[in-house]
């Protein structure tokens, strides 16, 4: 199962995603604030972070350059209901590999959390003679 911490100070969006994740098997912890982000962070290990920029005291460009240097194999979501092309560009800029604007499509984050979260595989080969097979684990990406 894969982990994603969702960090939005908006608990009805933050409700809302984590649900609306939670169905198609994502584990999620919420956030509302980056000090509970970096709490849950410190606690345990996740595959993806989907954070809203505007955040009480810090922001989620602070969150991102924490995530960064900190956990530098976390994917990073950032979401903002700011058109300030500045903020996409120094989100992209510091290693958040998508960016959303609000208001957005549930079916369109749900491609990009696909896109950036390991997927467990498990391959049936070859048979074995006494008729069990074998049980290969691949992440997304792998080949063997």
């Amino acid at each position: 199962m894969n982990d994603i911490l969702i960090v939005d100070d908006d608990v009805t969006l933050r409700a809302v995603l984590a649900d609306f994740l939670s169905s198609y098997g994502y584990a999620c912890t919420e956030a509302e604030t980056v000090p509970q982000a970096r709490k849950h962070l410190e606690e345990k290990r996740f595959d993806l972070a989907i954070s809203d920029f505007d955040l009480p005291a810090e922001t989620g460009i602070d969150l991102l350059k924490h995530v960064v240097y900190n956990y530098p194999l976390l994917n990073f979501i950032m979401i903002t209901g700011s058109t300030d092309p500045e903020v996409k560009r120094t989100a992209f800029e510091l290693g958040a590999l998508e960016f959303m604007t609000k208001p957005f499509k549930l079916q369109d984050l749900l491609k990009k959390v696909k896109n950036l979260t390991p997927m467990e595989r498990t391959l049936s080969w070859p048979p074995r003679e006494d008729g069990e097979k074998k049980k290969w684990m691949l992440k997304k990406g792998e080949r063997k």
